[in-house]
């Protein structure tokens, strides 16, 4: 009862004010997803927070939030043919694949089964971020769920999960499971297949224990914004930080055109590292502020669950993350983003290196992503939006200066 009636508070109003911006981006507008099958009811949120319902064979955009309702089920399908299948009360987000170096997704609350397509690559191709963990791979089956506490459970049933927290990483193979707690602590074990009921409960026992420990709770959650706020500003630096390295080799002559193109190539990758890396701060972000205006919404229709001191503890979390003023916040973040993704992709045209900006994602997706930009860049100067309908081929550059 009181994670659905959280749902349901949260399923119109904060969606609105608190979580959706649009910038501008490419995969704003492009499917990240298409629904495969619905039980009961679900919803599906766009960046503006405006709600439609979640109907098969619907598309899901990048940046939009997938909810479910009370004993219900969703099914979304990849473009490599994945299956995630969302449990009851689950919210989950598709992130951005534009700004992003592999399909990811941010689960909020809830639990999600995922069945992943192997896909030849060194890296994780798909990764499912909580508020503790981040679990990447690269073809397997595997079971993921986060409380209200901000604790999260990783269960593996085939395959292997790279597992990173706070602190450090774990691999996870095919039988076992990690569970780890608000606070980052891991408990590594076989795994346990759990029926709707025994989630029921493990879900149950999360909200208690925030209930109970809501002032180690809400202390934890406040650190995780300081932290990401700290993250956000240092991705920025290093991010601008690498142009300038860039920009340096290319004015003072000391690399051979090929030199400088695979230089460029590595620089994208540590380009497109750094904006997941801010990406996930941001998700962070919004997780918390989810959190703490979930449980205020909870104390007002059921005041009597909460003790007076815990009552005053979330008040005063809640107080803060006003002051911070967490939608300006991401709003803010969103247009850092696209300002380094723009750059990214400009150094990508400069030395035709377009492929490399997505290359972990799928074919079918990336050449989604390369057609909406080349969109975006037909006719005029290059990086200059031209007439609509005019054709332009993305430019390789001019011969750069040799090596002296």
């Amino acid at each position: 009862m009181f994670r659905t009636n959280l749902m349901r508070i949260l399923g119109r109003g904060l969606a609105a004010g608190l979580f959706w911006f649009s910038v501008g981006l490419a995969a704003a507008d492009l499917q990240a997803a298409q629904v495969l099958e619905v039980k009961g009811s679900a919803a599906i949120y766009n960046q503006q927070g405006m709600a439609r319902a979640a109907l098969k064979g619907g598309s899901v955009l990048g940046e939009e939030v997938v909810e479910t309702g009370q004993g219900s089920k969703l099914t979304l399908a990849l473009d490599d043919g994945s299956r995630l299948e969302l449990g009851p009360n689950t919210r989950l987000k598709l992130n951005d694949q534009e700004t992003s170096d592999t399909i990811s997704v941010f689960l909020f609350i809830g639990r999600l089964l995922a069945h992943i397509s192997p896909m030849k690559s060194e890296e994780p191709v798909f990764s499912v971020q909580t508020l503790t963990t981040t679990a990447g791979v690269r073809g397997t089956d595997f079971e993921a769920a986060a409380g209200m506490d901000g604790g999260s459970l990783v269960s593996v049933e085939s395959g292997a999960v790279e597992l990173a927290m706070d602190g450090g990483q774990e691999l996870l193979k095919s039988g076992e499971q990690a569970e780890v707690s608000y606070d980052g602590k891991l408990k590594k074990g076989q795994r346990k297949p759990m029926t709707d009921q025994q989630w029921q409960k493990w879900f149950q026992a999360r909200e208690q224990f925030f209930i109970e420990h809501s002032d180690q709770v809400l202390n934890v959650l406040t650190r995780r914004i300081e932290r990401s706020r700290a993250l956000i500003a240092e991705q920025d630096r290093k991010m601008a930080s690498q142009k300038k390295i860039l920009a340096a080799l290319y004015e003072q002559g000391k690399l051979t055109p090929e030199q400088l193109r695979l230089e460029a190539a590595k620089q994208i990758k540590v380009y497109m590292k750094l904006l997941n890396n801010l990406s996930q701060a941001d998700n962070t972000l919004l997780a918390v502020n989810y959190i703490v205006n979930n449980i205020s919404e909870q104390v007002k229709l059921n005041p009597d669950r909460f003790t007076p001191e815990c009552k005053k503890q979330i008040a005063s979390t809640l107080n803060k993350l006003q002051k911070m003023n967490v939608p300006a916040l991401y709003q803010q973040d969103r247009k850092i983003i696209a300002l380094h993704f723009a750059g990214i992709m400009k150094t990508a045209e400069k030395w035709g290196l377009e492929g490399e900006v997505w290359r972990n994602l799928p074919a079918k997706t990336r050449q989604r992503m390369l057609q909406k930009w080349q969109e975006q860049k037909q006719g005029g100067q290059e990086g200059e939006p031209g007439p609509k309908g005019a054709k332009q081929p993305l430019k390789r550059p001019a011969k750069a200066r040799e090596n002296k």
